[in-house]
């Protein structure tokens, strides 16, 4: 015995007519319900009430597609989109939250309904607003177990209440803030209509005014720059113009205005002005308040500045006067300086002078006697000769006129030269003269002449406030990659503190203890005498060492020593281009050997 297997959606053969008909008449309420479900104004739905609220329903049709873009199919059989990826993220916790809520406070067999609006996101990435109104579906237990309800758009009214609110909130923030007098005027400035602020504006009733002149309200002296300006400007085509001016009050006094011209256009007929006017009196008094002030504080500052003025004009006078007192000291001190150090040697010079012309040298040491005299005028000669020699470089230093070299220098042959200068000084004193250069010391750019005179200076005062026995020691060495030190160091009695600062002044000389061992005086350290020279010698060192791109430092302890520390840049063939060309005119680099 044979079956065949149908489905309740085959059409019922014509061997079994009645068996189709009942089939049919079975099947036809859940179409008549698909269909009218279908039809309805929104998406009808069924869902668990459980935590993830899985859909279990969806009317399919028109409605679903238009109003989120996805089919039932996508929803329930392949699940591709779930109701929470369609709905808002920012309106996804508080739908959630809100259904929380609700089933927990459901009654048992309620058929209370429920509504929320919430945005959904359609496919095509689209925001949607709509209403969601449901009730909750219970078991025989009185348990919730789904909620079934009806999902509709209702974009264009959410959207029209928005639009509503916020315009009825502008209406209503301008009706309750505005202060301002409105008007309308014609061209010729009559007053058509006057906002009800005028009474406080103004102080008159709006309608008082309407058909008198703007320009009657205002003082004869703002009239032409309102006329002749103003509306001449949006005769001309501007479309608003800004303008200050006043407006005189119902009693009498004068409100200035802030006000704020439109042209507006009207058909048929010229155009008109509308104008808003906002009381800026308090405003104008606390200006000119302000300027009052503000000319006060001025007229303050400009004395502040006149008297501090004042003041640093007399404290530069103050200087200038003082300056030029030590100017006139130093002056004083440079001609005493100048008088005794020609007039001792000119006196010594004219004795020696006298005893050889008038014969007045007899016996048999007579000619060791003379020859001492002409030494000893020889010696005065030349101190003499130092004397202009310094004065001179130090007036061509000031001035700018040294004509010093730039070219490598070799230390060694600098001190060495020194050295022979300065050693019988030395021995005559008994004093130890040490000189050290390094063998792998480099040439210093620099002139040969100027710092023999630099170092002859340096080691002769260091010789000269030594004591007998003392030493000097000299040591040049590098100070840096690109830099050469020579430090001449003595063990005297150093530089008193007070005279420190000084040094390296013009025709400083300073003061110091007496010293029996250099003076030749008894030790009383109460006394003190002035050292004797030019005061020119550091002066006219340090201005060469610094026109040579070097410096000059001293470190000293009292009744222990000083140290003299010159630095000086290395030689830079770089820097020097001539120097690298040959007798050819060819640059050293680039001959080639053959």
């Amino acid at each position: 015995m044979t079956s065949t297997t149908r489905t309740h959606e085959d059409t019922p053969s014509d061997d079994c007519p009645e068996q189709g008909r009942v089939e049919h008449r079975l099947r036809e309420p859940e179409r008549f319900l698909r269909r009218l479900i279908s039809n309805l104004p929104g998406i009808v739905y069924r869902c668990a009430a459980d935590d993830g609220w899985a859909l279990e329903f969806v009317s399919d049709g028109v409605e679903l597609s238009t109003l989120i873009g996805y089919s039932d199919k996508n929803l329930l059989e392949s699940r591709l989109v779930t109701w929470d990826d369609v709905m808002h993220p920012e309106d996804r916790d508080f739908v959630r939250g809100e259904l929380r809520r609700l089933a927990a406070s459901h009654v048992p067999f309620s058929i209370a309904a429920h509504s929320l609006s919430y945005r959904v996101v359609t496919a095509t990435n689209q925001v949607t607003y709509v209403r969601d109104r449901f009730r909750f579906v219970d078991d025989e237990a009185g348990r919730a177990v789904a909620l079934e309800g009806v999902i509709t758009d209702v974009t264009e009214q959410t959207l029209a209440e928005m639009r509503a609110r916020e315009s009825e909130g502008h209406y209503r923030l301008l009706a309750e803030n505005i202060h301002d007098l409105v008007c309308l005027h014609d061209s010729a400035g009559q007053f058509l209509f006057l906002s009800p602020s005028c009474e406080r504006v103004l102080g008159f009733d709006p309608t008082d005014l309407i058909g008198t002149s703007l320009y009657a309200l205002m003082p004869p002296d703002d009239v032409p720059a309102i006329r002749d300006g103003v509306f001449v400007r949006l005769r001309a085509g501007e479309p608003a113009v800004m303008s200050e001016h006043r407006m005189r009050h119902q009693s009498g006094q004068d409100v200035w205005v802030e006000t704020l011209w439109q042209r507006i256009v009207t058909a048929p007929g010229p155009p008109h002005v509308l104008t808003s006017s906002r009381d800026i009196t308090r405003r104008k008094i606390a200006e000119g308040e302000r300027a009052d002030m503000e000319q006060e504080r001025a007229a303050r500052r400009a004395a502040e500045e006149a008297r501090a003025t004042a003041e640093a004009a007399l404290a530069e006078a103050e200087v200038s006067r003082a300056e030029a007192v030590q100017a006139n000291r130093a002056k004083d001190e440079f001609l005493q300086m100048v008088s005794h150090e020609f007039r001792t040697p000119l006196s010594t010079i004219k004795t020696a002078t006298h005893i050889l012309l008038h014969g007045l040298l007899e016996g048999r040491e007579a000619e060791d006697e003379r020859r001492t005299l002409l030494e000893t005028i020889a010696s005065e000669c030349d101190r003499q000769s130092d004397l202009i020699v310094n004065l001179t470089d130090v007036s061509r230093l000031e001035e700018g006129s040294v004509d010093l070299r730039h070219e490598p220098v070799l230390l060694a042959g600098v001190l060495a030269a020194c050295d022979r200068i300065d050693r019988k000084a030395a021995q005559a004193r008994a004093q130890t003269l040490t000189v050290d250069v390094r063998d792998d010391l480099p040439a210093v750019g620099g002139d040969a002449k100027a710092l023999r005179r630099v170092f002859c200076t340096i080691i002769g005062n260091a010789l000269k406030y030594t004591p007998a026995g003392g030493g000097i020691e000299v040591r040049a060495a590098r100070a840096a990659p690109d830099e050469v030190v020579v430090h001449v160091t003595d063990n005297g009695r150093g530089i008193r503190p007070a005279d420190l600062p000084y040094i390296f002044d013009k025709f400083y000389r300073g003061r110091r203890s007496r010293d029996p061992a250099i003076d030749g005086t008894s030790d009383d350290a109460a006394s003190v005498t002035e050292i004797p020279g030019a005061g020119l010698g550091l002066y006219r060192a340090k201005r060469l060492v610094h026109a040579l791109d070097g410096r000059i430092e001293v470190t000293t302890a009292e009744g222990r020593g000083s140290r003299f520390s010159v630095y000086l840049p290395c030689w830079d063939g770089a820097r020097h281009r001539d120097d690298d060309v040959d007798e050819y005119g060819f640059e050293q680099s680039d001959r080639v050997d053959e």
